[in-house]
C-alpha cells in the first residue's frame, strides 16, 4: 500500500486510519468485518465484480479479497484499470475513465437485468379464491350457529334456514377449490403453467414484416404483448388495455417493467378502450387479443363475433383475432377467428 501511496492521487494511505476510526465512531467494540470486508463470511454470495485503479493504494487490498472470493467459493471477476486512481469509474473526465463508467454501468445493467423477474399475475385472481373461501366459511359457520342453537325460534325455519346456508357454504367450497385449481393451473410458476402455453402458442402465429407493427388488445400484463415482440424483434408490438378498478393489479407500468424484465424494447403501451380504439383503419399487420372478449358487454360487442378489436384496428394485410382460455394436449383452443 505505501509502494501506491506514491502513484494514488486521490486517497493517501494515511487516510486509512482515519477512515477506520470514522467507521468505529470510537466504539471499538464494532467487529472486524464490519471494518475490513475481506474478513466476512461470503456464504451464498452472489457473483462479486471488483473494479480498481492499479495505482490506487486499496488495490493493495485485491488479493485479500480474492482470497476471500475463494475461500468461499464466489465466482468473481477482478477488473483492473491500467494507471487509474480510486474510484475512477465514477469521474469519467478522461477516455479510460469513460470506459470504466460504461463498464461499470453496464455491469449493473446486466445484474438487474437477470435478477428481475417479469410479474405477469394470474388470469385467476387470488383474491376471488379467498373471498370465496371466506364466504364458503361463513355460511357453514352461520349453518353451525343455526342448527345448534335457538338463534330461529320456529323449528321448520330454523331447519331451512341451517339447509340453506349448508347447500351455500358447500357450494361455495367446491367453486373456492375449482377456483384454487384454476390459479394454479394458470400460474407462470405452477407445473401445468397453462398461461405460458396459451401465450406461447398464439404468438407463434404471429410473424411481422420488417418494421411492421401489431398490436394487443386487452394487454392487462403485457404477456401477449412481450411475447409477440419477442417473435418479431424486426418490428414492434403495441398493447393497449383499459386497466379498470376490477384487475387493479394489471397498469402500464408493470407492463413495462415486465418488458424490461424480459430485455424487449421493442413494445409500446397504452390506455385505451377495445370497442372504441384510438387508431386508424388499416394501421397494423396483425391484431392479437386474448382473453378479452368475455369481458366486453354484450351491447358492445362487435359483429361478427369474436371481432374484438372492429373494424378500426383493421390490419393492413391480415389480422389474427385469439381469445384463449383453455390449452389441452398442446392445442389452443382459439375463441376467436384467423382471418383475412
Amino acid at each position: 500500500m505505501l509502494e501506491l501511496d506514491k502513484k494514488d492521487v486521490a486517497i493517501p494511505a494515511e487516510y486509512m486510519k482515519t477512515a477506520v476510526e470514522i467507521m468505529r465512531h470510537g466504539d471499538d467494540s464494532v467487529p472486524d468485518y464490519m471494518i475490513w470486508l475481506q474478513r466476512g463470511n461470503f456464504t451464498n454470495c452472489p457473483k462479486v465484480t471488483f473494479i480498481y485503479g492499479s495505482d490506487e493504494t486499496l488495490y493493495a487490498c485485491a488479493p485479500s479479497f480474492e482470497e476471500a472470493m475463494k475461500k468461499y467459493g464466489v465466482d468473481y471477476e477482478m477488473i483492473v484499470g491500467k494507471g487509474m486512481f480510486h474510484c475512477y469509474p465514477v469521474f469519467p473526465i478522461c477516455k479510460e475513465a469513460k470506459e470504466g463508467w460504461e463498464l461499470m454501468t453496464g455491469k449493473m445493467r446486466e445484474r438487474t437485468k437477470q435478477e428481475m423477474k417479469p410479474d405477469y399475475k394470474n388470469w385467476m385472481p387470488k383474491g376471488m379464491v379467498y373471498s370465496t373461501a371466506a364466504g364458503a366459511a361463513g355460511c357453514l359457520g352461520l349453518a353451525a350457529v343455526c342448527g345448534c342453537t335457538s338463534l330461529i325460534k320456529n323449528e321448520s325455519c330454523r331447519r331451512a334456514a341451517t339447509g340453506g346456508l349448508l347447500l351455500a357454504g358447500t357450494c361455495a367450497g367446491g367453486a373456492a377449490l375449482w377456483m384454487e385449481g384454476l390459479y394454479r393451473a394458470f400460474s407462470y410458476d405452477g407445473k401445468r403453467q397453462m398461461s405460458r402455453q396459451i401465450i406461447e402458442g398464439i404468438a407463434s402465429y404471429v410473424t411481422l414484416p420488417a418494421g411492421g407493427v401489431g398490436l394487443d388488445v386487452g394487454c392487462g400484463s403485457g404477456a401477449l404483448t412481450i411475447a409477440c415482440a419477442k417473435r418479431n424483434p424486426q418490428a414492434r408490438f403495441v398493447g393497449i388495455d383499459r386497466w379498470g378498478a376490477e384487475y387493479a393489479s394489471y397498469n402500464k407500468p408493470l407492463c413495462e417493467a415486465n418488458a424490461a424484465a424480459e430485455g424487449v424494447e421493442n413494445t409500446e403501451f397504452r390506455q385505451g378502450n377495445a370497442v372504441k380504439l384510438p387508431f386508424a383503419d388499416e394501421c397494423f399487420d396483425a391484431v392479437t387479443s386474448n382473453y378479452v372478449y368475455h369481458n366486453i358487454p354484450s351491447r358492445d360487442r362487435p359483429r361478427p363475433a369474436g371481432d374484438p378489436a372492429g373494424n378500426s384496428a383493421r390490419a393492413q394485410k391480415g389480422r389474427l383475432l385469439c381469445d384463449s382460455r383453455y390449452h389441452v394436449e398442446g392445442e389452443v383452443r382459439r375463441h376467436g377467428s384467423l382471418c383475412r
